[in-house]
């Protein structure tokens, strides 16, 4: 949500837009096929339950989980080096959301697949994707403009004006968590239409850069490493797997 808030729209143009367009498509593609290759080489595997999943539809979970970008800690780096704003990081950026929001819906395709949900799932995904982002460009947007009217009048951002933006960030990730895109995306989207008045971004900075760096950013962590089962890679069947598909 932070780095969606600092991003400033003046660098977008059509330029770094088509970049971040090939840029997208190759870092895709690539790792994709590359997993795609693992996939087929490792079906018979521990890594996988033939009975549940053809060779085919193991190839196509390995490519796209693989090509997944890990947007949120791209985004730090990018801000923690004072890169959010460069036509680097405004390329690398745009580039993420759009190999992301890709990838995660042809992973809800599969999955909807494998559950025998047909296309459903992935239709949901795909079509819920456009309509969010329409959603909070064409009707949030506007809605946040009369916010920052408010916050102008008062002169500061009082503790009504942040609640309703943090419901905001919170409604807009369980929106896209449920979509299947990940929660992190409902905040980034959020973050880019939030208002760029400089009081309103001084405001909002204040009274979250902090708590976010210091105890949110951690506790990802944390909880991602207590999700985290290292000791099957002790196995030998498993360890060979795990080195290719890190390399």
């Amino acid at each position: 949500f932070l780095v969606g808030a600092e991003i400033d729209y003046k660098h977008f143009d059509k330029k770094s837009l088509k970049q971040s367009g090939w840029l997208s498509l190759t870092a895709t593609v690539t790792p994709f096929v590359l997993g795609a290759g693992a996939g087929w080489y490792y079906y018979n595997s521990d890594l996988c339950n033939v009975e549940l999943v053809n060779r085919y539809g193991f190839m196509i979970y390995m490519g796209t989980a693989i090509s997944i970008t890990a947007f949120p800690m791209l985004a730090r780096i990018l801000q923690e080096n004072d890169l959010i704003n460069s036509k680097l990081g405004i390329i690398s950026l745009v580039s993420a959301s759009i190999q992301d929001v890709a990838s995660w819906i042809m992973m809800a395709f599969l999955l909807a697949a494998l559950k025998g949900e047909g296309w459903v799932g992935g239709v949901i995904t795909f079509v819920g994707a456009f309509v969010f982002i329409a959603g909070c460009f064409l009707i949030l947007k506007p809605l946040l403009k009369l916010l920052e009217n408010s916050v102008q009048r008062a002169g500061r951002m009082t503790g009504n004006h942040f609640a309703i933006i943090l419901i905001t960030v919170l409604v807009c990730a369980v929106i896209t968590d449920k979509l299947g895109l990940y929660c992190v995306f409902g905040g980034f989207f959020s973050g880019l239409v939030m208002p760029r008045n400089a009081l309103f971004q001084k405001e909002l900075h204040g009274k979250l850069r902090d708590i976010v760096m210091i105890f949110f950013l951690p506790m990802f962590f944390t909880f991602s490493g207590l999700n985290t089962d290292l000791t099957k890679i002790a196995n030998l069947e498993i360890l060979g797997p795990f080195v290719v598909i890190m390399l």
